[in-house]
């Protein structure tokens, strides 16, 4: 029973069910707090920056520099004022804010030791973890990283400062789709190299080397008319 205990504790940890603060960012914005759902942050202005602060979280971010970010047509001064205001409401919704969020006169930063889990750290954390390892458990921590990523970051957001991001982690998807497909293949699970090869050639119609990839998986099932159909398209 202890064991039995031991290992749910673990796999909690690994899924994040044990943080108080979960983020999803990947598609869709969803924010809840001991499991309940967090209202108040539905604005897109406080949703982009949640996620400015979540992905900026290794450094001190200087407020002049997010309130230039978020307010770009803006005076410094004005900007500032807005960034004090808009942040003053922002620590008022989340739940225990300065667990969370740190300020000073100077800078802002998100802790990223506190006990929060999002979907993009999640997704790179296992993407990194599967470097680390071999076969099949590497092909876990691979199909863990493409089922978190449901979509774009932030769909609904239109920042500036999005789109560099937005654009990395699409490439890192697709490589991750990549790496997935030919490491299924080596197991012989060609079914599944195939079913990941598609999604990337969804997110990624021009990807000439997923076609290429495409077609051998068809070929190594026996399906050379299949496998053709790829070469005419």
């Amino acid at each position: 029973m202890l064991k039995v205990a031991k290992v749910k504790v673990a796999k909690d940890i690994e899924m994040g069910t044990s943080k108080q603060l979960r983020i999803h960012l990947l598609g869709h914005f969803r924010l809840t707090f001991n499991n309940q759902p967090v209202e108040g942050l539905q604005a897109d202005r406080y949703q982009s920056l949640l996620a400015y602060l979540i992905l900026c979280a290794q450094t001190p971010q200087p407020r002049a520099q997010v309130a230039g970010v978020f307010w770009p047509e803006t005076t410094g001064k004005k900007a500032k004022t807005n960034l004090r205001r808009e942040l003053h409401r922002f620590r008022q919704i989340l739940p225990d804010a300065d667990q969370f969020v740190y300020v000073s006169p100077q800078t802002i930063q998100w802790q990223p030791q506190s006990p929060f889990w999002s979907d993009v750290n999640e997704f790179e954390a296992k993407i990194a973890q599967a470097a680390a390892q071999q076969s099949a458990a590497r092909v876990e921590s691979l199909q863990r990283a493409v089922e978190l990523c449901q979509g774009e970051l932030l769909p609904t957001c239109y920042d500036d400062w999005i789109e560099p991001e937005r654009h990395r982690l699409h490439q890192l998807l697709l490589n991750t789709l990549s790496d997935l497909s030919v490491a299924l293949a080596e197991l012989g699970d060609y079914r599944g190299a195939i079913a990941h090869t598609q999604r990337l050639l969804q997110l990624d119609p021009l990807h000439e080397s997923g076609y290429l990839a495409l077609m051998k998986y068809h070929a190594q099932q026996g399906e050379r008319a299949t496998a053709l159909q790829v070469y005419h398209q």
